[in-house]
Order: C-alpha cells, then sequence, then structure tokens
C-alpha cells in the first residue's frame, strides 16, 4: 500500500454513538480495497466512544479527539482537511458499509469520469444491526438516476434524497466549492449537494452499499425541535439557492428551454413554476417564489408579458398569505415605491430578512 497515497481517504464523524461505532469502523476497514485512510473525527464524546476508537488498530487509522463539541458539519469538515486521497467517503458512526462499497464505487467513478459524486441506495437497520421489518423512510435513499437539472428540481421540492453516508466524492469538489456549512445542523448535506449540482453531474446505483441505522435517536429524528429547526434551515437554503445559483440552470431545471429567454423573463418563468410546484416542500417553494418576485420588482419595472401571463387577483394576490403582506398595490409594470408606505416597509423588511439569511448562508 502506497501510505502517502491511498486510493480513497474515509471521514468517520463520532458522536455518542459508542454501541455503534466499533461496527461502523470496522466495516471500513474490511472493505475489499485495502488502499485507504480512515479518519476518525470524535466530537467530544461524552459515553464510551473514545475508549471504543482507542481500542481499534490498523495503520490506516488516525484518530481525532476534540476538546470541545462543535457540531457534526464542523467535525466532518475538520476530517476531510485531514485527508490526502484523491476520492473521499463518508461514514457516520452508527452505520455500517458493506464489505465492496468502495469496490463497486470506484468501479463506476473509473468508468463514469465525469460523474463528480457517487451515492448508493441504502438498507435500514435498527439498534441491533438487524433489517427493519417497518421501514420508516422506504423510499428516501433509493432514488433513480437523473440528470442535473432533474435532481436540482427534485431536492427543491422533496428534500435531501441522497444517502450521506454512501457517498464517494472527488476530492476536488470540496477544493472548488468549499466545505460544508457548519451553521446548518439538519440539512447541510442538503445545501452541499445543490452547491454540488451547480456544478458537478452525480450518480446514484440502486444497490444497498450502506445500512443506514435508525435508533430513534438519529439526528433527523423527528422532535417538535428538530422539526422546527429543520423547516427553518430547508428554507432558508432553498431561498440561498434560489437566490444564488446560475439563472439559466434554475430555468432548465424547472422545465424551460426558451432561446430567447432574458435574465428577467427567466425569474418570472422561475416564480410561475416555483408558485405551481408540488412535493413535500411546496408551500416553502411559494415563500422562496415570493422572494424572488421582490427581488425582480424591486430592481426593475416588470414589463408587458407579466402583464399578459399573471393578474394581480391570482398571482400577486396568492402571495399576500404567504409573507403577511398585502402585496395587491405591487401589480406589474409598477415598481415597489408606488405602495403605500406601510406595506413598503413591510416588503423591504421581508426581502432584507431573507436576503440576509440567504447570503449569509451562501457565504459560509
Amino acid at each position: 500500500m502506497n501510505r502517502t497515497r491511498p486510493l480513497v481517504s474515509v471521514v468517520v464523524p463520532s458522536f455518542n454513538h459508542g454501541a455503534y461505532i466499533y461496527e461502523a469502523i470496522t466495516s471500513v476497514l474490511n472493505q475489499s480495497v485495502e488502499q485507504i485512510e480512515v479518519v476518525v473525527v470524535d466530537d467530544c464524546s461524552t459515553d464510551n466512544s473514545r475508549q471504543v476508537i482507542r481500542s481499534l488498530s490498523d495503520r490506516r487509522l488516525q484518530a481525532h479527539f476534540l476538546d470541545e463539541n462543535v457540531g457534526g458539519a464542523a467535525a466532518l469538515n475538520y476530517g476531510i482537511a485531514q485527508t490526502c486521497a484523491p476520492l473521499i467517503a463518508i461514514c457516520n458512526s452508527d452505520d455500517v458499509w458493506v464489505l465492496d462499497k468502495l469496490e463497486k464505487q470506484l468501479a463506476i467513478m473509473n468508468e463514469l469520469p465525469k460523474v463528480g459524486a457517487c451515492f448508493s441506495n441504502v438498507h435500514w437497520i435498527g439498534r441491533d444491526s438487524k433489517g427493519l421489518v417497518i421501514n420508516p423512510y422506504s423510499e428516501t435513499f433509493s432514488q433513480p438516476n437523473r440528470s442535473r437539472e432533474g435532481w436540482i428540481r427534485f431536492l427543491m421540492e422533496n428534500g435531501n434524497a441522497l444517502c450521506h453516508p454512501s457517498v464517494l466524492i472527488r476530492r476536488e469538489i470540496y477544493e472548488e466549492l468549499g466545505l460544508y456549512n457548519e451553521w446548518l445542523r439538519q440539512v447541510p448535506d442538503l445545501e452541499f449537494w445543490l452547491r454540488v449540482l451547480t456544478r458537478f453531474d452525480i450518480f446514484v446505483t440502486r444497490e444497498m452499499l450502506v445500512s443506514f441505522r435508525w435508533h430513534g435517536d438519529n439526528t433527523s429524528g423527528p422532535t417538535e425541535q428538530v422539526t422546527r429547526r429543520s423547516g427553518n434551515e430547508h428554507l432558508a437554503v432553498l431561498t440561498s439557492f434560489a437566490i444564488n445559483a446560475p439563472r439559466d440552470l434554475l430555468w432548465r431545471s424547472l422545465g424551460f428551454s426558451r432561446a430567447d429567454a432574458n435574465p428577467s423573463e427567466m425569474t418570472l418563468d422561475i416564480v410561475n413554476a416555483l408558485l405551481a410546484s408540488g412535493g413535500a416542500y411546496a408551500g416553502m417553494l411559494r415563500q422562496v417564489a415570493a422572494v424572488l418576485l421582490i427581488e425582480l420588482t424591486a430592481s426593475e419595472v416588470v414589463g408587458d408579458r407579466a402583464k399578459k401571463m399573471v393578474s394581480p387577483e391570482s398571482f400577486w394576490g396568492s402571495l399576500s398569505g404567504e409573507l403577511g403582506v398585502d402585496m395587491r398595490g405591487i401589480g406589474p409594470g409598477q415598481q415597489v415605491s408606488s405602495t403605500r408606505t406601510a406595506d413598503l416597509v413591510r416588503v423591504v423588511l421581508a426581502r432584507v430578512a431573507f436576503r440576509l439569511g440567504a447570503r449569509w448562508i451562501h457565504n459560509r
């Protein structure tokens, strides 16, 4: 083995998974591909995780123990910074890989050099490592392959459907796009996948190469606090992406292809598509549409096409309930400055709040 340049670097972020981490790490060390390095980052666990990690002995394994809890994304970023291989994989400290996971994904990446990241379907297991009889999210990570545009639309409408501990990703993506947003707790992976899709293709194999453990204490567990925080983060991520993604890519992702469209017309198309979208996040996408429309209306007069395609009663009126603002005074062809002062203040405050949140996400 070439110790200075393994084929794959595997990062295992760890926090209070003492009951599972031995199985997770050994499933990585026992891979059929032996030219790997394994970087374990323990995020100041308070259970027996550190003792379990120290009990493992393998020259390919390096362990880092953080002195304070920094959060999952920060611990993962720390681990990635310690790696050296051209390909990087992630294994959560409570999940398990099948023994030829890396071998199969390396074959895919070699066959498809334009693919930036490869994911897999997963098998769901419980606390005892046995398959779940009732699968809580049977379709979540079993998605078919799509184009970049198809994935962007799917993720915007349905949330994350890519299994993070199944990914094998090229180092150059992290080098070009940056690492995970450390301010996000619930959806740093969703934000990162959307960022990746602005530049790179991805591939999902339908083979189940990861056993994804559901034990009730998962970070994404359906508690009231998690649900509320997840909703807030989803809205911030979707708004940021809609504002900052290449306009033509987002436009194509939503099903448009006219050759004569200019940026303003693209934005109007995007707004209409978001308002009409289905999926689990349709309500959030209507709020994102409102933000884009405020952006457009505040920057220029909306032209004749908008007058023909939308009416104040149906289009602008539908936005009133989303932002809690009387939008009916901001009709097609008008500037925001023509509205009443009270409405203008509320519109601007909503606009600034969304922009600050979105750009804060984007610039991390």
